[in-house]
């Protein structure tokens, strides 16, 4: 599942990840789903610690997935 965090999801497909972890591939699609939104608001909580406004959340996860990627 990691792959779907990563932006390494291309990499594997959601049957061949189903088959690995003994899941159907709808399963896979909802758990990639859930695991990105969690992840999503935990990043926010984190950083809501640091800015004030949602304006501010969004910059600063856009930066960080901007300096993630290259």
């Amino acid at each position: 599942m990691k792959q779907c965090l990563t932006g390494d999801a291309q990499a594997i497909t959601h049957d061949k990840l189903a088959a690995e972890l003994s899941m159907t591939a709808g399963a896979v699609k909802t758990a990639a789903h859930r695991l990105r939104r969690r992840y999503r608001e935990l990043l926010k909580e984190e950083i809501s610690q640091t800015v004030t406004t949602e304006e501010e959340i969004e910059d600063e996860i856009n930066q960080l997935l901007s300096a993630l990627s290259g």
